[in-house]
């Protein structure tokens, strides 16, 4: 209706012109209320020539002429896929944009598991795989070119993502990243850890307080509450040394931190390495692991839940700034009080 409503929308030989995106069709999803200015535009998007389905249900607002009406399950009847799955799964979300040099598809896995899906996309144009962290491309092996499609297995762990180009431009591509799933070495000895920064909710406002020289503890990765104090949250910084041979240092492609609860940032040797904040809490280490003697260090930040739950500070908070949802949320913030690195760290 937002969108609908704007003076900034235009219509024109059929489309729907929102800024830089433009749309042929509209599904509009059952409802009881629509305001008269979003009827009218569809009124217009109709007439220059754009479709409407409207999966009602039994249930609509107002009457619309020209639109199609239809049940929820009609709509497969109307709308193509963005991509088909080899098994239907709900978890399996695709985005697409149409560009003037071909097609970008980005996939996710909304499920809490790893999910190993075989997608096709109906492209005829060369593929090529982008990691947008890095800005790297290749052609994945294990896709399928078919007369007008093109099949690709994919595996993705929770929020794992892919981003697939298709177009007749020619691309810097380089070498297949390697999936990196054969373990060489475990390091599990040798850690300490210390606190760098920590959150307080005080009787205002969340108060930063840095640590420069804060107590350092030999540990192992797991649950740092035991040091530190089920109150605290914050950040706190690991650290190993560990020895690599030259065979593993050669081979080594990724560094797999296991689980961390819940953000990290990683530097092996000196070298940033980049930060995660969901599964896969994996980094590429190809050619930073040097045979001999090799530093890791690892920072982890929680969330405030293990302040949230602990502190008495709120009770002096008023109920404008704590807002409508703390009571509500408190329940489920219980679950996010476990924290740090809790592994296994894996060369593999």
């Amino acid at each position: 209706d937002d969108i609908l409503g704007s003076d900034t929308v235009s219509i024109k030989n059929g489309r729907l012109r929102v800024g830089p995106m433009e749309y042929s069709s509209i599904c509009i999803s059952r409802n009881s209320f629509m305001p008269a200015k979003s009827i009218d535009k569809l009124k217009e998007f109709i007439r220059s020539g754009g479709k409407v389905i409207w999966a009602a249900d039994g249930k609509r607002s107002g009457t619309l002429p020209g639109a199609v009406f239809t049940t929820a399950e009609g709509l497969q009847k109307f709308i193509k896929p963005t991509a088909r799955l080899a098994s239907p799964d709900r978890f399996i979300r695709v985005c697409k944009r149409t560009l003037e040099n071909g097609s970008v598809y980005f996939v996710t896995n909304e499920d809490t598991c790893r999910k190993n899906v075989i997608i096709e996309f109906s492209e005829d144009m060369p593929l090529v795989r982008l990691d947008p962290e890095s800005g790297r491309c290749w052609v994945p092996k294990a896709a399928i070119r078919k007369p007008t499609s093109w099949e690709v297995p994919l595996e993705m762990d929770f929020a794992g993502s892919a981003v697939f180009i298709f177009t007749n431009d020619l691309l810097l591509v380089s070498e297949e990243p390697f999936a990196g799933k054969v373990a060489l070495q475990t390091i599990m000895e040798g850690w300490t850890c210390s606190e760098a920064c920590r959150y307080t909710i005080g009787s205002h406002r969340i108060e930063i307080d840095k640590k420069t020289n804060s107590e350092i503890f030999r540990t192992k990765p797991g649950d740092y509450r035991s040091l530190l104090g089920d109150s605290f949250s914050g950040d706190v910084v690991y650290e190993v040394n560990f020895f690599c041979t030259e065979p593993v240092a050669m081979k080594a492609s990724s560094l797999d931190l296991g689980e961390v609860k819940y953000f990290c940032r990683a530097e092996l040797n000196g070298q940033d390495l980049g930060r995660r904040i969901w599964r896969p809490f994996a980094f590429d280490i190809r050619g930073k692991l040097k045979k001999g003697n090799n530093f890791l260090r690892i920072t982890v930040t929680n969330t405030l839940a293990n302040q949230y739950i602990t502190t008495k500070a709120l009770d002096l908070w008023t109920r404008n700034q704590l807002g409508p949802y703390h009571a509500r949320t408190l329940s489920f913030e219980k679950e996010s009080i476990p924290s740090g690195l809790f592994g296994p760290v894996t060369v593999r």
